[in-house]
């Protein structure tokens, strides 16, 4: 069935029409007008497969009826009719927009011309359902492509750009516009152009997707890793391009290489600490042996020889002896307590165990120390404590075993929720990357001592230093009290 518009004066000419359909093999509903409005509601209340119209009538025409049609954006089939319709008529409603044109006593060609026009109209109609699924197609693609964070491009057979997706642009520093029609020279230095190019032909050549890791500057020219994944296209006509779609990873790159030095940190570190222990097992084995050993037998003689002649002026003069040894003794025990746990940390807190171990270190050896702290508020915790502690003294014994200083200032306050230790001498300063380096080959494991004790506290250590220009180091840690807990 057909649904068929007659824009037709003469009921007795539309069943003519009818009639002659219904011989051509069609089942028309028709509906016939003969006014504009009458066209206007007809085209309104629903859809035509085909308008059939007088070319002239008492109050309308078929060419008005034809750009009525057209105005309302109907895509229908329009024939024209007439009963006297001369070759200038036809050809004027032909240049008008109509399909076809026809006089009322030839209708048998009516058949045939509704025929082709149904199926050039089903044409058109197929070739806009396909214009508007490939732009609706095309728009979908340009939304993806303009919303992901992956830069994404497509390249000729040439290997020159022939779309570029936002994220791309932005990594090269151009607008998209100034991207398509150029190559990877234009874009990239010749080496990372070369390596980018070099890979787009792989992926050309294997015909299948092509994974690698491409480095090329951003617009900043930092140096920029990128997980690339590129693949062939090949076109209606055969034309073939390459597409890639890139991820950035150069945090990644970088948190694996940052975790890679810390393993190996970590592991110089862990070799080193059994190495430490046993040095000062070593260094505490010795101290009790040849010190307060000996200390102590010659006390043990001196009680000795006084037991068996209690009287004797001598052994008096020996026994004042004894006592000087071991107060000597004393001393040197004392001095082995602090070097492990200094008292005043665990009995007075934090700056008066800096300022006891600045003044016992820096007396012996001459540098004169200025120690500042501000108001703490309640007791730090004893973790924070510790490692601020150790950190400290490190630091210290650094300064005077190889800095060659005149002085050193230390710095204790509270910035916030940060506790800061800093200290600052006028030594002659060292290289601090070399130092990293050597300690990561097992040698002076200060400073990586240091970083790790500040890090696993939560914290960092800064530090700078010149060969000519002394050193400053800060401790910079998460403030925690003692009722934290």
């Amino acid at each position: 069935m057909i649904e068929v518009l007659l824009v037709e004066d003469s009921e007795d000419d539309a069943l003519l029409t009818l009639r002659e359909l219904r011989r051509g093999g069609y089942e028309p509903s028709a509906r016939r007008v003969e006014t504009p409005d009458g066209l206007a509601a007809a085209l309104e209340d629903q859809d035509w497969d085909l308008v059939i119209a007088d070319y002239a009538m008492p109050r309308f025409s078929g060419l008005d009826a034809l750009a009525q049609v057209k105005a309302a954006g109907r895509d229908v089939p329009f024939i024209m009719v007439s009963g006297v319709m001369g070759e200038e008529l036809a050809v004027s409603a032909m240049k008008a927009g109509a399909h076809d044109y026809l006089t009322k006593d030839k209708l048998a060609r009516l058949t045939p011309a509704v025929a082709r026009e149904l199926r050039e109209a089903a044409s058109r109609q197929a070739h806009q359902q396909t214009q508007l699924a490939l732009g609706e197609s095309r728009q979908r693609f340009q939304a993806f492509m303009d919303h992901i964070p992956a830069a994404a491009w497509i390249k000729d057979e040439a290997l020159r750009y022939v779309f570029a997706n936002p994220a791309f642009a932005t990594l090269t520093g151009r607008a998209e516009t100034d991207i398509v029609g150029r190559d990877d020279y234009a874009l990239w230095p010749r080496a990372a152009a070369d390596r980018v190019r070099e890979n787009d032909r792989a992926a050309l050549a294997i015909g299948s997707r092509y994974q690698v890791l491409e480095v090329v500057p951003n617009a900043a020219g930092e140096q920029r890793s990128s997980v690339v994944l590129k693949f062939p296209l090949t076109d209606a006509a055969g034309r073939r391009f390459v597409a890639g779609v890139a991820v950035d990873v150069t945090e990644r790159e970088r948190a694996e290489a940052d975790l890679r030095e810390a393993n190996r940190r970590l592991q110089v570190l862990s070799s080193r600490m059994i190495e430490v222990q046993e040095t000062e097992r070593r260094h505490l084995a010795n101290e009790l042996h040849d010190e307060i050993g000996q200390a102590l037998t010659a006390v043990k003689i001196g009680l000795q020889a006084y037991a068996l002649r209690p009287h004797e002026e001598a052994n008096a003069l020996g026994i004042g002896e004894s006592l000087r040894i071991v107060d000597r003794a004393l001393q040197q025990v004392r001095n082995l307590s602090l070097d492990l746990r200094p008292s005043q940390l665990d009995d007075l807190g934090l700056p008066a165990a800096l300022r006891s171990q600045l003044d016992r270190q820096t007396q012996a050896s001459g540098i004169k120390a200025r120690f500042r702290t501000s108001e703490l508020g309640a007791r730090l915790h004893p973790d924070l404590e510790t490692v601020c502690f150790r950190i400290f003294q490190e630091a210290l014994t650094n300064i005077v075993r190889h800095a060659r200083a005149k002085s050193v200032d230390v710095d204790l306050q509270i910035d916030g929720s940060e506790l800061i230790l800093a200290i600052t001498d006028d030594g002659r300063g060292f290289d601090v990357e070399a130092a990293r380096r050597r300690a990561l080959h097992g040698k002076s494991l200060g400073i990586i001592g240091m970083e790790e004790r500040a890090t696993l506290a939560g914290g960092r250590l800064e530090l700078r230093s010149a060969t000519d220009g002394g050193t400053r180091l800060r401790a910079v840690l998460p403030l925690r009290y003692r009722d934290a807990d």
